[in-house]
Formats: C-alpha cells, structure tokens, sequence
C-alpha cells in the first residue's frame, strides 16, 4: 500500500497541532510495512519540524513554491486572528490564496507518487482537490473536534466562510471542481474521521460520512520527546512539577499580558515554577519573575507526565495530549474552534475552562485549589479519560478503514468488469 499524507502548515514550524496527527498516521502506515509520505501545504516545513521528521524517520515532498508574501509569518497570522474583523483574512491566506499557485503543481506532485490513497486533513483543500482530478480515492481527517462540535459553538467558523465562500467557489468554478464543506473542513465522500473516544461526546448524526476514530496516541518515537527534553534540562533545572503555559503554535503569551500577570502571581502563591512556551517572553527575559522560565518552543509530551498544571489556549493537540496524560488542565479558549475544548472539558469535569474576559485571579486560584487536592472529584474524571485515550488507537481505526474501503471498491470493479 501507498499513502499520502496532507497536513496543513500555515507558517514555518507555526502547525504542530496538525503536524502531529499527520505523524501518528505515518507511524502506524510504517508499521504496516507501507509506503508513505507526508506533503505539508501550503507551507513547507521549517528547521525544527524537518528535524523532528528525520528523528522519527518520515520521508516528506516539498510542496509547490508560492510567491514570497503570500503566506502570513507567524506574528502576522496572530494579529488577524485576534481581531473578528479579520480573522476571515488569517484563514483565507492559507486555505484559498495559495490555490490558484500551486493546484497544478499539486496535480503533478499525485501523479508523479502515484498513491493508492491520499489522507488529508480536512483544512487542507488543494491536495483533495488534486486528487479528484488524478482520479485518486481521498480520505479526511480533522486535526481538531470541530466535526463534534453544536453549531453554537461554530459561529467564528461560520462568519469565516460567509466571508470567503465567494473566492473559494471562484477557484472551483474555474477547474470544474466539486466539493462540500462542513463550515471551514471540506469533506471527502469516502470517509472523515475524528480522534475522540465515544465517552467524551455524543456527536449528532451527520449527513456526511463520519467516524468516531479513538484517540491518536502519544508515540515515543514520534521524534518530540526526548531530545529536545535534554536540551531543556541543559539550560535550567525544572523544579519539581512545574505549571506548564502554552497557547500553540501561533498566539504567544506575551500578547495576553493580563492573563500572565495573573498566572505569574497565582503560581507564586503556590510556590510553583512556571515554563512558559514563548517567543516573545524568551527574548525579553528580564521582564519575568524569577519563578517563570520562558523557550522558544516546549516538547509538550517530554513535559506533561511531570507537570502538575498545564494552562492553554485550548487547541485541539494540547487538549488531547493532556487527557492522554492524566494532566490537570485549565483553558483559556482564545480562538475559532477552542470554545469546543473548552465545553468538552468542562461537561467532563476533567478540567477547567473559563473565557478569556472571565478569567481572573479568583477563579485561578479555586482551580488550582481543586487541583492540588488529591481528593478532589477531578482527579477521578482525569484518570477516567486517561484510561480512555490510552486504550484508544484512532490510527489504527482510520488505516484499516481506507484498507477495506479500497478491498471493496477492487471487488466492485471486478465485478463489473465480469459483468460486463
């Protein structure tokens, strides 16, 4: 078997919430003794992602080149984002404007590998595209919840694809292309596949085809873990079970100084040292307390199983991470699809999760409480869930789908072929 894998990459190293699914998936097409590669688009890779790829010995294709300015850096994606006037604006740079650039690239790229199947994340438009074309079966995934998740929660989604629905029919109405979408994912007629276990969520029936996968694992030699963990260890001393603050790949603490001040405070109080994934803060390094060490990036699952508290944005990688774990968690939902994380966790009672503008000292400091406390209920909801996502093998789930739906698919094809 021959698979290709499709994982968005918005900005240089700025995706790892959809890099690492990809990675599972490729581990487990390894293990089966296919073939794989991963195709990152738009963007291509950067230093650190190349790396953590050649560590865990995943072969990938450089994407079409685009013009220089058509991707937003890191920073430039983080202010349009933060603004629901143009927030459309972020999405639209990564899903849409690279299309007209690298579709026929793309098209050449299928053919020349020649899959037996292509599986790509839904938020990855021009690969599926490019398929349809080549005449190659495509499968989705979503990195993310969103398939899950109540309409009332999509609203940011929705006024996202009223804003760029025009431009993206333009591009498919140009190439004779078809395609559907659930709010921002475009679904593939094969088969969308979620990583969640059954028990954190009762989805409603779709009129698409979907599958409640499991969850992804955690894999050792996903090629995050222990390399960049010794050399955090070279550079300071981790004390204890340290507070843990990220807010992903792409928004930056340092742009919410309101809600670190409270963190910084409350942490102290507890006599916690907090490690801060930053790059703002790590180079402004004297403005932090002394308690508070702040990196570029933090190997997230190198960390976690030491971490007494884990406080983010509430992106879908870090919350699943966490609940693989067993790490107590507290979101702070910032953007687009997070209110999601932030509901399940709350319904579970595994976690902590608390709007941006209710956040406040007070609140902190009963969830820490809550957490600190080994009697507490929320330690039997976090070890409940963890049982759950470690039992789980979404990976598995998907691989052995695309194998039966292509077995099926050969089988009707020779039956035709004798009945004709």
């Amino acid at each position: 078997m021959k698979l290709l894998i499709s994982s968005l990459q918005v900005s240089q190293s700025g995706s790892k919430g959809h890099l690492h699914p990809a990675i599972e998936l490729a581990l487990e097409a390894q293990c089966r003794g296919w073939q794989v590669a991963m195709l990152p688009v738009p963007g291509t890779f950067g230093p650190q992602d190349q790396r953590q790829l050649d560590r865990a010995g995943i072969d990938w294709i450089k994407p079409p080149l685009l013009p220089e300015g058509v991707l937003k850096s890191r920073s430039s994606l983080a202010e349009l984002t933060q603004n629901s006037q143009t927030n459309h604006l972020a999405y639209q740079s990564f899903l849409i404007d690279p299309l007209k650039y690298q579709f026929n690239g793309l098209i050449e790229l299928l053919t020349q590998f020649n899959p037996d199947a292509v599986l790509y994340d839904l938020l990855v438009y021009g690969v599926p595209l490019a398929a349809q074309v080549a005449g190659i079966p495509a499968f989705g995934y979503c990195a993310g919840l969103k398939l899950l998740a109540q309409d009332r929660l999509l609203q940011s989604y929705r006024q996202v694809q009223n804003r760029i629905t025009n431009s993206m029919q333009q591009f498919l109405t140009l190439n004779g292309l078809t395609a559907n979408f659930h709010y921002l994912e475009m679904l593939s007629a094969s088969g969308n596949y979620v990583f969640a276990p059954e028990a954190l969520s009762s989805h409603p029936t779709a009129n698409f085809p979907l599958t409640l996968a499991g969850p992804l694992p955690v894999s050792d030699n996903r090629g995050d873990c222990h390399t960049d963990l010794c050399e955090l260890n070279n550079q300071f001393e981790i004390k204890g079970h340290p507070v843990v603050v990220s807010f992903g790949s792409v928004l930056d603490p340092y742009d919410y100084p309101d809600i670190c001040e409270i963190i910084f405070t409350v942490a102290q109080r507890y006599q916690r040292q907090i490690l801060i994934s930053s790059p703002q803060f790590a180079h402004n390094k004297k403005l932090l307390p002394n308690h508070v060490v702040a990196m570029e990036y933090l190997p997230l699952p190198a960390l976690l199983p030491q971490t007494s508290v884990f406080i983010h944005h509430g992106g879908a990688n870090s919350f699943s991470e966490a609940l693989y774990f067993g790490v107590p968690q507290i979101l702070i939902p910032l953007t687009n699809d997070q209110p999601i994380q932030g509901e399940l966790l709350n319904n579970s009672k595994a976690g902590f999760s608390i709007a941006p503008a209710d956040f406040s000292r007070q609140w902190l400091e009963h969830c820490l409480a809550c957490i600190f406390d080994p009697t507490d209920p929320v330690h039997n909801n976090i070890d409940r869930l963890k049982w759950l996502y470690q039992q789980g093998d979404g990976p598995a789930t998907v691989l052995n789908d695309i194998t039966l739906c292509l077995q099926n698919a050969d089988s009707k094809s020779c039956s035709e072929e004798r009945g004709a």
